[in-house]
């Protein structure tokens, strides 16, 4: 009979209402829990306080109340005391009641997210306890009775207050796993050090630990060590005793060197010492022979070492942001590697040391200083996929190019390009070619067959009229970008209603007169930037391109516009600015999607209406206009100091007229990362 009534005041205090921190009115809704279940699942119901009818129940073993509004857990909580999981994270705790201490069949506790300043003493009453989180709080310090916790394997004490390695947990020696990242510790104890035996994993991220003790060599069962991020001069030595390691993390801190004997982590796979002041490398580092993944960006070195030739599992490399001027003679002994990231060094040529490595699939060499293309080396990568060369001095491509025929990213920008070998048409998996930013006049007629092309960029060459002649891009059915900005055409190039599928087009920066009415078949652009030409007049067949996203005809002589460009109803944004346009038509009210307008430095008198109340308008430079701002603010029902604010920079829209008037290459703009992919200019 007691449980038929503690059932009914649980379904009693379904819908129950509570007043909320703001003063309003909520409904808590919990039809769906039964509150007899061993095993209750409470998160994200918007709780601000425990519903009685948990706590009558002292049957529960397993409690989830995460992502709730709770201040506090009541006395009554106590009364669980078969639970044997309690997580109650992402709430507002301030502190645990004293009645936890009942609680002693707990295995893993969470309340971590919190605003939990300290735990109170009767922490220590639960000795069964393994997992204890306390992740983002604000603890400056951890109650002795901590060390009560001896059956504790893992301690997640990221994102606190703490200064320095607490005494308490010298006593936890069955501690597996310790995350006591971002948190403000300087020193570290070597007496708490040496108790941890048991440790396979230490995240220390972002503190500000100068050095360690050499007590670090007794942690012989580590097998992950996140130093990262700290503010390590030195290592000791003894850390060459962790021979389980196989994940060490040092990125971001100030070393200068690493230890001689650093090749005893013989099972290492992971190695970063990224974003360091290291000039060399051991020499012993050629017995780390399992490692797959090594990260030594951003430091000063001026040579590897021959051993690092012996990294026979190394399948991931990223030694750009140095000083190298050349590799290892025995480079291609690494059969394995299919990452190689050389970006931002000092080589002059492609390196002869990469010559017929197997696997290579992604080779990274931007911004360097090379001039010349060995066709004996480059031949011989026939797996590549990706290279990347932007922003180096080459002057022309060997016809060994077009031996690298399974080559899907081809990324040659702010170069010297002035030709293209014939070649470049074996390279029929292609997928993106960017050459932007080079001397190119002319172009082959090989490039008709790359017939898997979806990014061709152009832009920023000596391009004409006659340029293109010859080419035929119809069967590059999947070609969906065209860059031809910032070229020398007088007239619309024919070429491009050869692919009626295109998506994004740029023509921006060259001295066409005119958009012809051919336009019209263009149907499934979303994006034409047409800046900087000499444009008079837009034909009214820009009413057809209904797919348009983002239209720029700024800074030419337009001086007016055709009713059709009401017809453009998924138009989000529109530029006009720098023209001679006095008015603008009645039917803008028809972009419903717009959200920004550029028409800075026109000759305007009036505003369009816009149906869409967050439309950002610049309007500056319009002299007619600013005479008038006070009746066209109520005229057309927006406010003009508000329309001239900054517009939001993440938009899609404005990201790519950036990406596409610049024509650089953004995929490689980054290329420290394993996971920097090719983009477009």
């Amino acid at each position: 009979m007691g449980q038929n009534a503690s059932v009914m005041g649980a379904k009693s205090y379904l819908r129950k209402i509570f007043p909320s921190e703001s003063g309003e009115v909520e409904v808590v809704m919990l039809d769906d829990i039964d509150f007899t279940q061993p095993k209750i699942d409470l998160r994200n119901k918007g709780l601000s306080k425990i519903p009685q009818a948990l706590t009558d129940n002292a049957t529960v073993t397993w409690l989830q109340l995460g992502q709730n509004r709770l201040t506090s857990l009541p006395p009554s909580i106590g009364a669980l005391i078969e639970l044997q999981m309690l997580r109650v994270c992402a709430n507002n705790l301030q502190t645990l009641p004293p009645e936890i201490k009942f609680l002693q069949k707990l295995a893993i506790l969470d309340i971590g997210k919190n605003r939990i300043a300290s735990i109170c003493p009767e922490i220590g009453f639960l000795t069964n306890l393994k997992e204890l989180n306390v992740q983002c709080n604000l603890l400056e310090e951890l109650p002795r009775e901590l060390a009560q916790l001896t059956q504790l394997n893992t301690l997640n004490l990221y994102i606190n207050r703490l200064t320095d390695l607490p005494e308490s947990l010298s006593l936890l020696r069955d501690l597996e796993v310790l995350d006591i990242a971002h948190n403000r510790i300087s020193e570290v104890s070597g007496e708490v050090l040496s108790c941890l035996t048991k440790l396979t994993s230490l995240n220390m991220i972002g503190n500000h630990v100068a050095s360690f003790p050499k007590q670090l060599g007794l942690l012989t069962n580590l097998s992950r060590l996140d130093l990262r991020c700290n503010k390590l001069r030195t290592l000791p030595d003894e850390l060459c005793l962790l021979t389980n390691l196989r994940s060490l993390m040092l990125r971001n801190n100030q070393l200068t060197h690493l230890p001689d004997a650093i090749g005893n982590l013989v099972q290492l796979t992971d190695f970063r010492i990224e974003n360091n002041l290291l000039t060399h490398l051991p020499d012993s580092i050629g017995q780390m022979q399992s490692v797959r993944m090594f990260m030594g960006f951003d430091n000063r070195l001026q040579a590897l070492p021959d051993s690092f030739t012996n990294l026979v599992s190394l399948v991931e490399c990223d030694i750009s942001d140095n000083l190298l001027t050349k590799l290892p003679d025995n480079f291609a002994n690494l059969t394995s590697l299919g990452a190689l990231f050389l970006a931002r060094n000092f080589f002059t040529t492609l390196p002869p040391a990469l010559a017929s490595i197997p696997g290579l699939v992604d080779l990274i060499l931007m911004n360097n200083q090379i001039s010349h293309i060995s066709g004996d080396v480059l031949g011989t990568l026939t797996s590549l996929r990706k290279i990347v060369l932007d922003g180096n001095l080459i002057v022309s491509l060997p016809p060994e190019i077009g031996l690298l025929t399974d080559l899907a990213v081809l990324d040659l920008p702010d170069n010297s390009l002035i030709s293209l070998p014939p070649e470049i048409g074996n390279l029929t998996n292609l997928a993106c070619l960017n050459l932007s930013h080079n001397n190119l006049s002319k172009l082959p007629t090989e490039l008709s067959r790359l017939h898997n092309l979806r990014r061709l960029y152009l832009s920023f060459n000596e391009l004409t009229d006659s340029s293109l002649s010859g080419l035929d891009i119809s069967k590059m059915d999947q070609l969906s970008e065209l860059l031809l900005g910032g070229n020398d055409f007088t007239v619309f190039p024919e070429l491009v209603f050869q692919v009626p599928g295109l998506k994004n087009l740029c023509l921006s920066a060259n001295n066409i007169n005119d958009i012809p009415p051919t336009i019209s078949q263009l149907t499934e652009l979303n994006v034409l930037l047409f800046t900087n030409n000499n444009l008079s007049s837009v034909p009214p067949e820009i009413g057809t391109l209904t797919n348009l996203r983002e239209l720029d005809l700024s800074q030419n002589n337009l001086n007016d516009l055709p009713d059709s460009i009401g017809f453009l109803e998924v138009l989000e944004d529109l530029d006009l600015s720098g023209n001679q346009l006095t008015e603008l038509p009645s039917v803008f009210k028809r972009l419903v999607y717009l959200s920004q307008l550029k028409i800075a430095h026109n000759r305007l008198g009036n505003l369009p209406k816009i149906t869409k109340n967050s439309c950002w308008i610049s309007t500056e430079g319009n002299d007619r206009l600013r005479s008038r701002r006070a009746s066209t603010s109520s005229q057309f029902g927006f406010d003009i100091h508000h329309a001239k604010r900054r517009p939001a920079t993440s938009s899609t829209s404005s990201s790519t007229t950036s990406s596409f008037s610049s024509s650089s290459s953004s995929s490689s703009s980054s290329s420290s990362s394993s996971s920097s992919s090719s983009g477009g200019p």
